[in-house]
């Protein structure tokens, strides 16, 4: 596992694209009073296998919006337009109550691989750690891992000496870069982290 965030993938958004639609055409070709609005149950659960927590409230939103466009559209059926306002009022509650449900447990699926991902990073961490090597081979087996673990591009680490910090390791950072050998705190990015004790996203 590279990171804890997962990609959707497309057949789930296809799925409850499909679904939204569907339900809309049944929807408007049938009377008022007829409850095939309720069908759009389905969109907003399949949105429960997204991996971010908007998208039941977007899929809820989209829901309200064509349960309110085919009522507006539909013939007159069984039931007088005033039992057919409040039905789908209830429904379209409903929807939201489990798009509002979907949103709590996806971003709990979140929080739980987030925290399974730090803690396998921190044990994997310790395997690298272990042992009694020397400085500069203990950054390059952290930096390593870390840029692997991290997905990120380049890596370097720093070692604290003399109120300066040298550099004593690189992961895949070319010779011809502008990476300094020693920054000190409060000059430029490096030492402005450095100061701050704070990360910065660049």
């Amino acid at each position: 596992m590279t990171r804890f965030e997962q990609r959707s993938t497309p057949a789930v958004y296809a799925a409850i694209g499909i679904s939204l639609l569907l339900v809309l055409i049944a929807d408007l070709f049938t009377p008022l009073g007829i409850a095939v609005w309720v069908v759009y149950v389905v969109p907003v659960v399949l949105s429960y296998l997204a991996w971010r927590p908007q998208v039941p409230i977007v899929v809820a939103a989209v829901a309200t919006l064509l349960m309110a466009v085919a009522f507006f559209t539909d013939t007159p059926g069984v039931v007088d337009v005033g039992v057919a306002r409040a039905n789908r009022g209830f429904g379209a509650l409903t929807i939201w109550v489990m798009a509002g449900f979907g949103f709590q447990f996806i971003h709990n699926k979140l929080t739980v691989r987030r925290q399974e991902w730090l803690q396998t990073g921190q044990t994997r961490l310790s395997e690298r750690m272990r042992g009694d090597p020397t400085l500069e081979r203990l950054a390059e087996n952290v930096v390593h891992y870390l840029a692997e673990y991290l997905d990120a591009q380049v890596g370097a680490m720093f070692a604290a000496e003399e109120g300066t910090y040298r550099r004593v390791a690189t992961y895949a950072y070319p010779e011809s870069g502008r990476l300094p050998a020693r920054i000190k705190p409060g000059e430029g990015l490096h030492g402005q982290v450095l100061k701050d004790r704070r990360a910065f996203v660049v």
